[in-house]
């Protein structure tokens, strides 16, 4: 039987996101918050540029955590004022 996958509002998958997101993007600054249905994070240069705009989790699926997932809800989330980062960026 799998191991069941801890809800998007619970300190544990805080963790695992934030851990995810410092892999993928090294020199960037997450700030996570609740929401009224599960968490938004967005992340910024260390001056506070914003590299991305707020991307909302409302469950936590076999996925929510990988990479491609990751990558591809903060493009659907639009291109923030600051650009998206480096290594995300389909423009670049």
């Amino acid at each position: 039987m799998p191991e069941p996958r801890p809800g998007v509002s619970t300190p544990q998958f805080r963790t695992l996101l934030i851990r995810r997101l410092g892999n993928l993007f090294p020199d960037l600054n997450a700030r996570i918050e609740g929401a009224p249905r599960g968490i938004v994070f967005q992340l910024f240069e260390p001056d506070g540029t914003e590299r991305t705009n707020r991307v909302n989790l409302y469950r936590h699926s076999r996925d929510t955590l990988t990479s491609a997932s990751l990558k591809a809800k903060i493009l659907s989330a639009g291109r923030p004022a600051g650009g998206f980062p480096a290594n995300l960026d389909p423009a670049a």
